[in-house]
């Protein structure tokens, strides 16, 4: 478990750099990040120094044709040929994407910076038309407002007196692709507020840069770094301007507006003017995120969830300054606790929810995202609500499977496509809502069968569930063989319902925390357990892997390094009852002493991540800034429940 003499601040560092540079022959990567130095990661392999197959190889790799030497100054990408560096790496192991034009591609990372893939003659072509010297751009770096959050001031006087101030130096980098920072240059605080600042590098369209505030250290000592952020990727429509929030490490901030001053270092809280209480999100193109419906809460008690007012609007949450805007669409059925899905054509489909009457919908509107407006898509089969949907195929404009759901299509799936409407249907093994449905792609997890990972829930009779179910996504079909969920020790079921499932590819593990295990959801978990994907089984992690707190309606997400944040839900309280739990708990992992590889959850309570504003039954997405979004919910416990208006972000 997590050792309370670790401060918070190497608990966040071993959250932001952990993996960095931890791979080796036989690891399995995702990026270039997770290899040693010396070698390079295909997206999807294992780090490896043998010549065939094509893997991750030490300065080099065979390519499809013809190898590269060992040590020479050649190396390749796995389906790519090889091609010579035209300049040395800017950091030693740090193999960046040296791509020309005419190189062979299959996605951006695979050529150089200031090169983009041209996908529609897979060749590499650079964004000559599209590039912003630094000196033509305006970096804005700002924080929460010192004066409604004085806990999260990182400059306290910084502009006026230098001598002991909090932040007085910013370092900015460019991040890679493989979130590596590079051409990094340092400032003093005072000439990055008067506008002076020259980042040393140009950007194109999907560059990022990355900030970090520190103090001046003593004489002899390193600095302290009070705050990181990261910009949004860059795009020509957001101007010549580059926005970065800074935040302290693993702590949460509000959401807030752009400083309309560039020597502005805060702006003031920025929250939606309506209630997000089982709104439904998904991420546009251009990285904003839509937040459509939810609404408030009318009933008496905890137990009573279909006890909604239901919104049709919509709202527009841009990462990029922290704003929000109210759109002038709307649903086209009012409704709460829909799901949202992002579709390949870059639209987004939200499916089912409540409605005013308390009954389940089988509509489903079709967000334009260049339009920024809804129209009516092909109904589902069945009615839904507290389901889940899942994007399982990019084909055709996308099909997507929607599991159970409190409705007609309770103990149902169904597959769906925006234009022929739902093209399949067949039973479950159990009816469920409150359930997880977690996707285990071939291209995330190559080694694992390709799966939807169905597990817990309850059933209209609230009978809660101790199984799990796989929809195999070659055989379109719900497999008969019924494995049973697990509990921390391994040694037997355990029912959950209101629990999370986060997937995380490169341990071929799928976390399933917390959530309760009784019909009156009066009984959380402290229960992680861990399916391996690739075998087929649980993991067992007996006695030693549980959250700090029994958990249920809480709400989780994966973080870079392999980590995965668990935030809020209900708790019990010091005489027994269930109030909403105010700190968070991330499941990371580090380098020992031996080189191995530890996974362990943090921080203790004596160095908690409290949140701005506890709340249980709420969601977070993951946003381009490298944050996490905090959205609905509610606060009160169960006996005195009231929707959470304000939102806000966790920060790495």
């Amino acid at each position: 478990m997590f050792k309370p003499t670790v401060s918070i601040w190497l608990f966040a560092a071993l959250l932001s750099g952990a993996t960095a540079c931890a791979g080796n022959d036989g690891r399995q990567c995702t990026n270039n990040v997770q290899c040693e130095v010396g070698y390079d990661c295909p997206v999807g392999y294992d780090c490896n120094t043998a010549l065939d197959p094509p893997l991750c190889h030490l300065m080099g790799c065979a390519g499809p044709s013809e190898p590269c030497p060992k040590g020479g100054d050649h190396f390749c990408w796995t389906g790519l040929k090889c091609i010579e560096p035209p300049v040395p790496s800017a950091v030693e192991g740090e193999f960046e994407c040296w791509g020309e034009r005419g190189q062979t591609c299959v996605n951006d990372s695979h050529c150089r910076y200031g090169a983009f893939c041209d996908n529609s003659v897979g060749e590499c072509r650079p964004h000559e038309e599209s590039e912003v010297p630094s000196s033509e751009l305006a970096i804005r770096i700002y924080g929460a407002d010192p004066t409604a959050f004085p806990n999260l001031d990182l400059f306290e006087d910084c502009l006026d007196d230098q001598t002991g101030c909090a932040c007085s130096h910013i370092k900015l980098c460019r991040a890679s692709t493989a979130g590596t920072l590079l051409d990094c240059s340092q400032h003093e605080l005072a000439k990055f507020a008067e506008g002076g600042v020259d980042l040393g590098f140009s950007v194109y369209p999907g560059s990022q840069v990355h900030a970090s505030c520190f103090t001046s250290p003593a004489e002899g000592a390193d600095p302290k770094i009070l705050g990181t952020g990261l910009s949004t990727p860059y795009s020509p429509e957001n101007g010549k301007s580059i926005n970065i929030y800074l935040l302290r490490p693993a702590e949460y901030g509000p959401t807030t507006l752009t400083p309309t001053d560039p020597a502005s270092l805060f702006g003031p809280p920025s929250s939606p003017a309506t209630s997000l209480w089982g709104t439904a999100a998904a991420e546009l193109p251009d990285h904003r995120v839509l937040l459509a419906g939810g609404g408030d809460f009318a009933g008496e008690s905890f137990s009573h969830l279909e006890s909604v007012i239901p919104t049709g609007s919509a709202l527009l949450y841009n990462p990029n300054d922290g704003s929000f805007e109210q759109l002038p669409t709307k649903l086209t059925e009012e409704r709460a606790f829909a799901v949202a899905v992002s579709l390949p054509t870059g639209d987004i489909a939200v499916f089912g929810g409540l409605t005013a009457e308390g009954e389940s919908s089988s509509a489903v509107d079709l967000f334009d995202t260049n339009s920024l407006s809804f129209v009516p898509a092909p109904d589902l089969g069945k009615t839904r609500a507290f389901h889940t949907a899942t994007l399982i195929n990019d084909d055709s404009g996308g099909f997507v499977l929607l599991v159970g759901g409190r409705g007609d299509g309770m103990d149902t799936w169904e597959v769906w496509n925006p234009t022929l409407g739902s093209v399949a249907m067949g039973v479950l093994n159990a009816s469920r809502e409150h359930h997880t449905a977690t996707l285990v792609s071939s291209q995330d997890d190559p080694k694992a069968r390709p799966m939807v990972f169905i597990t817990g829930g309850q059933s209209e009779s609230h009978e809660v569930h101790d199984t799990v179910e796989f929809f195999d996504l070659q055989q379109q079909a719900i497999s008969a063989s019924v494995p049973y969920l697990c509990s921390n020790d391994d040694s037997k079921a355990t029912p959950k319902t209101m629990h999370v499932a986060v997937f995380v590819p490169l341990r071929h593990f799928i976390y399933v925390a917390g959530g309760f295990k009784d019909a009156n959801h009066l009984n959380p978990g402290r229960d992680i357990c861990v399916w391996q994907t690739t075998k087929e089984k649980w993991e067992g992690q007996a006695g030693a892997f549980l959250l700090d707190r029994g958990k249920g309606a809480l709400a989780a997400a994966a973080l870079p390094g392999n980590a995965v944040l668990f935030s809020g839900g209900l708790c019990k309280g010091p005489y027994g009852t269930l109030v909403e739990c105010d700190t968070t708990e991330v499941v990371f992992e580090y380098l020992n002493a031996n080189g191995e590889t530890v996974v362990d959850i943090g921080p203790d309570d004596n160095y908690p991540i409290s949140m701005l504003y506890p709340r249980y039954h709420h969601s977070l997405l993951p946003t381009a800034d490298g944050k996490v979004l905090v959205v609905g919910g509610l606060t009160g416990g169960i006996d005195f429940p009231v929707a959470v208006q304000a939102t806000e972000v966790f920060g790495l």
